[in-house]
């Protein structure tokens, strides 16, 4: 779902299925997004952030790393989107939102 709106509606779409090849560096921190548009937009899928608490140890990891990634975004001068399960709810709204700055 999310893909499909990428690639209908940006022609320069990377997503990144093979972790370990496709490896980015930004800045001093290694970082593997889920998809990269128009080579300068970063874009994450954080649907498990504050949401799953059944396994208290994996979500402590998930958040650490969430957190992780927010400190690379506000240190890089490249763009980052970063999307929430909510912004998946109303055929897309919030993630069509966050994006409509970047159309053209």
């Amino acid at each position: 779902m999310i893909h499909n709106y990428y690639i209908s509606n940006y022609s320069n779409v990377k997503y990144i299925n093979n972790r370990k090849e496709n490896e980015g560096v930004y800045g001093d921190k290694k970082y593997i997004p889920d998809w990269i548009i128009n080579d300068n937009i970063i874009v994450e899928y954080l649907g498990l952030y504050k949401e799953n608490k059944t396994n208290i140890e994996k979500y402590d990891e998930y958040n650490l790393k969430t957190k992780k990634k927010l400190k690379i975004a506000n240190d890089s001068e490249l763009i980052f989107v970063f999307l929430y399960e909510s912004d998946l709810k109303n055929n897309l709204h919030g993630l069509k939102l966050k994006m409509q700055k970047f159309d053209k």
